[in-house]
């Protein structure tokens, strides 16, 4: 098992800190950069190499070729070590998707659903008194008596009021959830939706 391998072991904090990385817009951008300043380098350096490639010729012994192969079979090396690195990287992301399942696609979708829900409690809270004017007026305009009027519970009710105001706190959550654990991938951490949030995105 290489390094990169270990790193996705549960118990890994290089895990956690590749995985914080790799969430990281000013890491990525720092690779990105990293990159580039490669390239350039590799277009640049030519002349730099082949002096190079002459001292070492002269201190090993060595023509300047087989100096310059010396050093490309170095790189080679690099490119090979690289190379499974990233096949262990990939694999190690997925082997976190897996562990996930469907969850994220759920969670996915439920923090689309979230919004309009709670805009929609909270629109029956706001417009609460103004709902319970308006179904007294439409039964005065029935011809229902005042003295009725003033004994009849007008809709919605405070438990209606009640009510709305305990599930837009639930929805609060459950999308302040929803969004923790969308923003813990791709290690995706289980614990930020709770047992309950979880069985029920999980069936």
């Amino acid at each position: 098992m290489n390094q990169t391998s270990r790193a996705f072991s549960d118990d890994s904090k290089l895990k956690d800190r590749l995985i914080a990385a790799l969430r990281d817009r000013e890491v990525s951008r720092a690779l990105s950069k990293l990159q580039a300043r490669h390239a350039e380098l590799a277009r640049v350096s030519r002349a730099a190499r082949l002096f190079d490639a002459a001292c070492a010729a002269g201190q090993d012994g060595i023509d300047v070729l087989d100096s310059l192969n010396a050093s490309i079979a170095q790189v080679d090396n690099l490119i090979s070590s690289a190379r499974a690195a990233t096949r262990a990287f990939d694999a190690g992301l997925a082997a976190e998707r897996e562990k996930a399942g469907t969850v994220p696609y759920r969670v996915a979708r439920a923090i689309l659903e979230c919004p309009g829900e709670i805009e929609g409690l909270e629109r029956l809270i706001k417009g609460f008194e103004q709902a319970r004017e308006a179904y007294i007026e439409n039964l005065r305009q029935k011809g229902v008596d005042a003295r009725m009027l003033a004994q009849l519970e007008p809709v919605p009710t405070p438990d209606d009021l009640a009510t709305w105001k305990r599930d837009v706190e639930a929805k609060r959550d459950r999308y302040a959830r929803l969004r923790a654990y969308d923003a813990s991938g791709p290690a995706y951490d289980p614990a930020l939706l709770g047992d309950e949030l979880l069985s029920e995105l999980s069936h």
